[in-house]
């Protein structure tokens, strides 16, 4: 499942938390533990490229980035209608920015890449793209299945149908959930393939998945046939498919799934297909799962579907959820609470944003952004004023959404920040939430001696410019 932060960074991103387990201390210190921002690697020099905003000058890494590593994959929610960004020239010096930061020796400074390679949405991306979808590490894997995802060529699809046999679940989801974009006739043939294969159940449970996200009504036969499946994980992923198609029997079957008779594996395929429904059905049986499965991965994959499926009703078991023991179901929770914008939970997620630990405190800023309350902008205005800069960063990018002035000058001048993951999240947020001009702003981050800080820069850069593709 992915978390927003799907075990990764903002969102960017994209979104998501690093692979957390059980709940505690524990947990928390592997949902956020990062070394501080990589070397710049020996790169060769950008080259010669026209006219660019001046070089900001080298600064010194500031330590404590595990907000930069919790938020720097960031799902990113509801694009903001950005007008056509800035300067001429400043996305060709992007492009050339995340192709080089691709053969970076660090995994994160290539997740990045790869995530700020899918923003440009170009068929330029293609090539190392492919390139980073067999890369060693599964979280470089997993960003690049998101990225294709956005980048429309040739091939594209077949490797993403590839992708589904990968050996980590994170990755086989993320190309799932890429073949959405994906014409269904081009690989449903594919995909049964797969689905009907010998071998391990992972593998299969993803291609039917798949195969009911590209709405591929053709296939309604072959998943019937493996909704009986004697291997749980697909039968389950059959049944999600159907629900998804429309078949009323997927929905009536995939509720048995979410017992916790069952291994976490089919529980987080159950919960997978229920957050597609939308259905009043389908949040019950999340709500359940949310308040009582004792994994928190699947309560946190619950947590996600409730705000996946729109259910208002739903905000108060995930109001309640944000006491939950595990930091990744809480971080899951105040998440779903900003996507549904139900403004009972502004009250609690000021709590979290005043007196939480740093972490609850930054997700609570996004979700309040969500919450156009005097109470919300409130909050906010008091968190951006607050000294910790990750916290402002994210105040001020709610701020800035709720159309708050002044918030988009102050929120581009923590660009400069001695602090490397203050610059970090600086780009992601504006990344996010800028406007035109913006584009010069971020595009200053390109030549920063940090690798990190120049791949959300050009990750920035890209998001703006190609909303007006």
């Amino acid at each position: 499942m992915r978390l927003t932060i799907a075990c990764l960074l903002s969102a960017a991103a994209a979104a998501a938390l690093p692979a957390c387990n059980g709940g505690g201390g524990d947990e928390l210190a592997q949902a956020f533990r990062s070394a501080a921002p990589a070397p710049s690697p020996a790169v060769a020099p950008a080259p010669p490229s026209p006219p660019s905003p001046p070089s900001r000058p080298a600064r010194a890494g500031g330590g404590g980035d595990e907000l930069a590593q919790a938020f720097r994959r960031d799902a990113p929610a509801a694009a903001p209608q950005v007008a056509p960004a800035g300067r001429p020239g400043a996305s060709e010096r992007a492009m050339t920015v995340l192709v080089r930061l691709a053969g970076h020796r660090s995994a994160r400074v290539r997740a990045a890449a790869a995530e700020g390679l899918g923003e440009s949405r170009s068929a330029e991306a293609a090539a190392p793209l492919g390139r980073l979808s067999a890369d060693p590490s599964a979280a470089v894997r997993e960003s690049a299945a998101r990225a294709m995802g956005l980048v429309r060529a040739p091939g594209t699809a077949k490797r993403l149908v590839g992708m589904l046999a990968d050996p980590d679940r994170p990755v086989r989801d993320a190309a799932a959930r890429s073949l959405e974009t994906v014409s269904s006739e081009t690989i449903s043939g594919d995909l049964e393939a797969v689905m009907m294969s010998p071998g391990v159940a992972g593998p299969k449970a993803a291609a039917a998945l798949a195969l009911g996200r590209t709405g591929s009504k053709g296939s309604e036969a072959a998943l019937v046939s493996m909704i009986s499946s004697d291997e749980a994980e697909v039968a389950a992923a059959a049944a999600a498919a159907l629900a998804h198609l429309g078949n009323v029997r997927g929905l009536a079957t995939l509720g048995r799934f979410t017992s916790k008779e069952h291994p976490v594996s089919v529980r987080l395929t159950a919960a997978d297909g229920l957050s597609r429904l939308g259905s009043p059905v389908a949040a019950v049986h999340l709500r359940e799962m949310l308040a009582g499965d004792r994994a928190p991965e699947v309560r946190a994959a619950a947590a996600e579907g409730l705000g996946a499926t729109g259910a208002k009703g739903s905000a108060w078991a995930l109001m309640r959820a944000l006491d939950d023991r595990s930091a990744r179901v809480r971080i899951a929770a105040a998440e779903a609470l900003g996507a549904l914008g139900d403004r009972n939970a502004v009250k609690v997620l000021a709590r979290d944003l005043a007196t939480g630990p740093l972490w609850a405190k930054a997700h609570a800023a996004r979700a309040l952004g969500s919450m156009r309350t005097s109470a919300a902008r409130k909050a906010l205005s008091a968190a951006a004023r607050s000294g910790d800069g990750l916290v402002a960063v994210h105040a001020l990018g709610s701020l800035v959404r709720m159309g708050v002035a002044g918030s988009p000058a102050r929120l581009r001048s923590h660009l400069d920040s001695r602090d490397v993951s203050i610059r970090i999240e600086a780009a992601n947020v504006l990344g996010r939430v800028g406007r035109a001009a913006d584009a010069t702003a971020l595009a200053a981050g390109l030549d920063d001696p940090v690798a990190e800080v120049r791949a959300a820069a050009a990750a920035g850069v890209m998001r703006l410019v190609s909303t007006r593709r």
